[in-house]
């Protein structure tokens, strides 16, 4: 697995295939995936095979506040401790 900080054009289509899976991001469409990334100013995927498996976003001032959004994993990747060192 690789941790990634710009998406390709694959990747945000992957991103868009992991929200339609989910009940909270499902009516997203690959338009507004494509803004979102855009209009983050942080965004970190994690990827296996070149296909993207995991996400979030963060939204920050760079000094005292930062709000992590969107933070997604597939379903197959779940429970595997991703996050751990």
């Amino acid at each position: 697995m690789e941790v990634i900080y710009e998406l390709s054009e694959n990747h945000i289509k992957d991103l868009h295939n992991l929200y339609t899976n989910e009940w909270w991001t499902n009516q997203r469409s690959l338009e507004e995936t494509r803004k979102c990334v855009r209009g983050s100013q942080v965004c970190i995927g994690l990827i296996e095979n070149n296909s993207l498996i995991g996400f979030v976003r963060v939204i920050t001032d760079y000094t005292f506040k930062a709000l992590i959004f969107d933070l997604i994993i597939n379903r197959d990747y779940r429970a595997k401790k991703l996050g751990k060192n």
